[in-house]
């Protein structure tokens, strides 16, 4: 299959993947920050759990904190396969928590008290903006994200760094011709190297990613987010739906990922097809400097030679676009880039040469196996690689299958010479047929009586022709 036959969609396959792959780890990022949310506040009811058994309060104000632990011990949407409860459910159970152990203080721990009051506040005001998204905008309750003010200011904060930075990757790799195609797709899949620790899954090498779904925000009037949401179109039960909807993703992703590689692939074949051909008069000197070296040596070094041009044209200009972005990155003076995931990947792409990656590795150790593809499909390619030794034992089993094949006709010929019936012996046979029939009917003739010879004479004549006839018709 030609998958270089559409070079602008390709490209722009190419580009919109690298954005796309740039995004996912910005998503897994904001996942990661609702995970810890989370477990935060896990921790901080426990500690106020711990503090008030230690300060004596009765078992019936701490009822409602250990279901908030209980909750947020386990799963909690948007981001899991399964059922759990949701943001706002959370919050009701939490408040309902502190308000208990307020209550069960009374007017003793007067500061720890003012502490938990100031918790219940913000705690009260973002599950009514909850409550109000899902009233006057529809949102589902299982759409919402937990929100901290780490979380606001990175999600905020890092937008803009993050839109500027994928659009800046995108377009270093833009591509005019097929080798810098073939440059952007190596770049694009040992991008996908760097981005491995941030992804769900890995299929064949390839990372994928789940809950892509993007983040939707409703802001106040003061034009800060009161919610954020995940957008997914749904109709059934959250679970389930998020579930379909990964899966769907998933499969998606890794026929893309798959599309890519292919598509290196054929550029790749490609591109070592130009290079043989660029590089045929610096083989055929090289053979006729080293004559007497035997052929495997020299083949054994032409495909070394290609395949170290081959990464030095396109693993080098790999790495000189990867420089140029990670100085780009630390010249930037977004003071908020540090938050960033993109940040953290930037650096990890400089510290690290491009050859030292899995996917580097991979197309070095497959490079050979492409090689002789590539001569085996074409043999104008084959003639410039071969020796001159190698061309002559070439010669010499052409001309012997030749000479093979012309007595192998020679004997197909006889032997079908042989089975068609000699015209002589095919005239001695039937007339020693007609002498022993003529022999049957005289001894027959001789026992008769010699007044009926004259009838006799005729029956044989009759008699042998119609015999004769009978045999001529049976052969």
């Amino acid at each position: 299959m030609n998958f270089t036959k559409n070079f602008t969609q390709n490209s722009n396959l190419v580009e919109m993947m690298i954005r796309s792959v740039l995004a996912d780890v910005v998503q897994a990022d904001f996942r990661q920050m609702q995970l810890e949310i989370v477990q935060t506040e896990y921790a901080k009811m426990q500690q106020i759990l711990k503090e008030a058994k230690k300060d004596g309060l009765k078992k019936k104000y701490l009822k409602k904190i250990t279901q908030a632990i209980q909750m947020l011990s386990q799963n909690v949407t948007p981001y899991t396969e399964t059922r759990a409860a949701c943001a706002p459910e959370l919050l009701v159970v939490i408040i309902e928590a502190l308000v208990q152990i307020i209550l069960g203080y009374g007017k003793k721990k007067k500061n720890k008290v003012a502490q938990y009051m100031q918790m219940v506040v913000a705690l009260r005001k973002q599950r009514d903006d909850m409550l109000n998204a899902v009233v006057q905008h529809r949102v589902p309750p299982e759409h919402f994200l937990l929100l901290t003010y780490p979380f606001v200011s990175c999600f905020l904060g890092c937008n803009a760094y993050n839109e500027s930075l994928a659009n800046f990757v995108s377009s270093s790799f833009s591509a005019s011709d097929d080798k810098t195609l073939l440059v952007s797709t190596t770049a694009f899949l040992i991008l996908l190297d760097f981005a491995k620790t941030s992804a769900d899954f890995q299929e064949d090498g390839l990372p994928l990613f789940q809950f892509k779904q993007p983040l939707e925000v409703i802001q106040n009037a003061n034009g800060l987010p009161s919610v954020v949401y995940i957008a997914l179109e749904r109709q059934g039960v959250f679970h389930k739906e998020i579930s379909e909807a990964n899966k769907r993703s998933l499969e998606r992703q890794y026929k893309r990922y798959s599309w890519v590689v292919h598509l290196h692939e054929d550029l790749t074949q490609r591109y070592i097809a130009e290079t043989v051909v660029a590089n045929k008069p610096a083989i055929e000197a090289m053979y006729a400097k080293y004559p007497e070296m035997a052929s495997k040596v020299l083949v054994t070094k032409v495909a070394m030679q290609v395949r170290e041009i081959f990464e030095k044209n396109i693993f080098g200009l790999v790495q000189k676009k990867f420089n140029t972005i990670a100085l780009a990155n630390r010249k930037c003076s977004d003071a908020r880039k540090n938050d960033s995931p993109l940040n953290a990947l930037m650096e990890k792409i400089a510290y690290n040469p491009v050859t030292s990656t899995t996917r580097a590795l991979t197309i070095h150790a497959a490079f050979l196996q492409n090689l002789k593809f590539v001569l085996m499909q074409k043999p104008e390619l084959l003639q410039i690689v071969q020796t001159p030794e190698m061309k002559q034992r070439q010669a010499l089993k052409q001309e012997a299958l030749k000479q093979q094949a012309a007595a192998q006709a020679l004997k197909q010929q006889a032997a079908a010479q042989a089975a068609v019936p000699d015209p002589f012996v095919s005239d001695a046979f039937f007339y020693s047929m007609t002498m022993e029939f003529d022999d049957l009917v005289r001894h027959e003739v001789e026992k008769k009586d010699a007044c009926k010879q004259e009838m006799l004479g005729q029956v044989l004549g009759d008699t042998k022709m119609n015999i004769l006839d009978s045999i001529f018709n049976e052969i």
